[in-house]
């Protein structure tokens, strides 16, 4: 550990459990660091877990119970005589956990891109950069096979015990490291999204090739922050870990009941080291990164007493390590609490004493079944209770030793009211976490109908908001892993890989100003529910000229597949193939209706473009007078903006107005016939006919 200057006074750390105040000089330095030596290290991790000792204890309670623990004591129920009442555990807690996650992790899973990093406004292609790295780091972030897992995990954990955190211990590796609530630690009372606690502690097990690999790289680099002679010796005392039932292994032990291992004793079946990483905010805002062997560890036992005695647990040191608690933890909360990080509740903390009645009370319905048209007898005397016998002939039931009791002869039967008293405690659960939705009434009732679609609107309000709060916490973590993904310095050979796809488009200058970049808003945008959006809003303008059509089909399909899946079905910018191959078809089309031939449409025709390349032909065959043809045409013209409204294929604004040319023709061709008909009975009746060229001076039929 650093020396202090001897121009301060001396911090013991004996009993310092929140690391040292800051010993200022009149020049303003800082003459100490907040970690003193080994011994104040371990006395600062153990008092951090020890204050967490009750959360935890809660959190193996909660776990208990979603693994399966039974609503009551078995052997209390034997020792009061009641070893008969069902005593079963139906999986409550556990069910309404796991419809919490997924609303969670899913958005992110499908989400078009994981940061929202963008190059300043104005930049010379600055949108086509800006998404040319989002999708180089999605993709890179997504190719850990982990990754999966991962978000579930801390969608999971999140969720249902209030919080976690994602640790970096490497200075290079770019995959975090999961730690539930057990696992990490920081001061009480630090606030909810303080993205700079002055401590943080995370207990992790090391096994002996990890380790050893570590030290190697570390003096093949000329490097002396892990200790050669405590890592040894760490190294060659590695055994199974211990774990019990005290507090700080309170939740590890209950996940080896779920597990069923054949003893209790044990959390892994290979050696490790179990060890602690101290992280500690120094007054210049630097974090210094400490490793020392845990409570748990074969060092455990080497005494805090004495000259440098704590220095054998310590194994890891480094000075000044992080440029700030940013780059090397991110909190993740569940909801704001009382403020505080541990003050914050999680679905197993809301939902726990809710979930013991339920659980009993769908207990008790099962005893209430399973004693209907049982007999009710009673005894003069309890010694004779082995006495009763029962003789079950054809056609008589005779009981001896004993009579009824009273006139009745069975147990009442109520199960429904136990069936009402579950569904209106999961109603309140469920209203609790916002996953209630009334159920859909069999026969048709608007008021019914009006508050179910209420509920379900306030079910997506409350389930944008809470991913709302997840995806704006969720965006510091996406950062530090890009910011590692883009290092030039690292060693790492999938940020090698990235910056040099990242190099193809992109200059060095631009890389860094995206890696530095702090999101201002989440990745909301780029979720199914945004997505949905814009698709309701694309399709419904979809047709009208005023808008890009590739860009809205891009839109429309953004929710249903990956880049290359869009690419396959939507058409690039400038691509005219579609409208050409529709007008060829109509041009052909023509010819037929010309030839006095109706013509079938078909529904995957692109209606708008038919419309427009037959409606000059009508016109011209209208002013040729030709009333037949024109009526032919018509009919196909018709036809297609009847399809069209229905495919929502025409512009909004054109709808009337090719309503209105639709019933101008039909006027028109009406008159021609009518004028044919005339011409007709005139010629009947030896009338002479009018001259060619009187005839072009008539009036034409008023269509445009």
């Amino acid at each position: 550990m650093a020396k202090k200057s001897d121009n301060t006074s001396s911090v013991q750390s004996s009993g310092n459990t929140s690391g040292n105040a800051p010993e200022v000089s009149l020049d303003l330095s800082v003459d100490n660091r907040t970690i003193t030596d080994a011994s104040q290290a371990y006395e600062v991790c153990s008092s951090l877990q020890s204050d967490w000792q009750r959360g935890i204890t809660n959190a193996a309670r909660i776990t208990s119970k979603i693994n399966g623990e039974r609503p009551y004591n078995q052997k209390k129920l034997e020792n009061a005589g009641k070893g008969w009442k069902t005593n079963i555990s139906t999986g409550f807690l556990a069910s309404e956990c796991r419809q919490v996650a997924p609303r969670l992790y899913m958005p992110i899973k499908t989400a078009k891109y994981l940061t929202s990093a963008a190059l300043p406004g104005g930049w010379a292609d600055g949108d086509m950069k800006t998404g040319f790295y989002r999708q180089t780091i999605t993709k890179a972030i997504r190719s850990w096979p982990k990754w999966n897992f991962y978000v579930r995990g801390l969608a999971r954990e999140v969720s249902t015990f209030a919080f976690c955190f994602n640790a970096f211990f490497d200075k290079y590796d770019w995959r975090p490291t999961l730690l539930r609530m057990d696992k990490g630690f920081v001061p009480q009372g630090t606030e909810v999204m303080d993205t700079e606690p002055s401590l943080f502690m995370a207990k992790y097990d090391y096994k002996p090739s990890e380790l050893l690999a570590l030290l190697k790289n570390n003096k093949e680099a000329d490097r002396d922050e892990w200790k050669n002679d405590a890592v040894v010796d760490a190294i060659n005392e590695a055994t199974t870990p211990s774990t019990d039932s005290t507090y700080s292994q309170a939740r590890s032990y209950t996940d080896l009941i779920r597990q069923a291992v054949w003893s209790n004793a044990y959390s892994k079946g290979y050696k490790v080291i179990s060890t602690w990483h101290l992280f500690s905010r120094e007054t210049t805002g630097k974090v210094s990164h400490y490793v020392i062997m845990s409570d748990q560890s074969p060092g455990s036992n080497v005494s805090n007493s004495g000259k440098n005695s704590g220095q054998k647990r310590l194994l890891y040191e480094s000075l000044d390590q992080f440029d700030s608690m940013e780059d090397c933890v991110a909190t993740i909360v569940y909801d704001y609490g009382d403020g505080t990080i541990h003050g914050v509740w999680g679905v197993g903390q809301i939902l726990y004493d809710m979930a013991v009645q339920v659980e009993r009370v769908r207990c008790d319905s099962v005893d209430n079944l399973r004693m209907t048209n049982k007999m009710k007898l009673q005894v003069s005397d309890a010694k004779n209770v082995n006495d009763v016998k029962l003789n079950v002939t054809s056609d008589t039931m005779i009981v001896s030793g004993a009579q009824f009791a009273g006139n009745t002869a069975a147990m009442p039967q109520d199960i429904q009211g136990y069936e009402l008293l579950d569904q209106k405690l999961s109603q309140i659960a469920r209203e609790k976490i916002g996953s209630f939705i009334p159920p859909i009434p069999l026969q048709p009732s608007d008021i019914k109908a009006a508050q179910i679609n209420a509920k379900v609107n306030d079910q997506q309000e409350l389930r944008e908001d809470m991913l709302e709060t997840f995806l704006i916490q969720f965006a510091p973590l996406i950062r530090t892993i890009s910011k590692r993904l883009t290092d030039p310095d690292s060693p790492d050979d999938k940020a090698k890989a990235v910056i040099k796809e990242l190099k193809e488009k992109l200059t060095d200058e631009e890389i860094e100003l995206l890696r530095q970049d702090i999101p201002s808003q989440s990745i909301m945008g780029f979720t199914e529910f945004a997505a949905q959006k814009r698709a309701a809003f694309a399709a419904s303008v979809i047709g009208n000229p005023l808008f890009r059509q590739s860009a809205l089909a891009r839109i429309m399909a953004e929710g249903s597949g990956d880049e290359s899946f869009i690419q396959s079905i939507v058409l690039p910018d400038g691509d005219q193939s579609s409208q050409i191959e529709a007008q060829r078809s109509q041009l052909i089309e023509n010819a037929s209706l010309a030839l006095g031939q109706p013509t079938p449409i078909l529904q995957n025709d692109n209606d708008w473009v038919h419309m427009q390349t037959l409606k000059p032909s009508i016109l011209e065959v209208i002013k040729a007078g030709n009333a037949q043809i024109a009526q032919i045409g018509l009919q196909h013209y018709a036809a297609h903006w009847g399809q069209g409204v229905n495919k929502k294929m025409i512009p909004q604004d054109q709808i009337n107005t090719e309503k209105a040319f639709i019933s101008a023709a039909e006027k028109a061709i009406e008159a021609l016939n009518q004028k044919q008909q005339v011409a007709q009975a005139q010629q009947q009746a030896g009338v002479p006919m009018m001259d060619p060229s009187q005839a072009q001076q008539q009036e034409q039929p008023p269509v445009q």
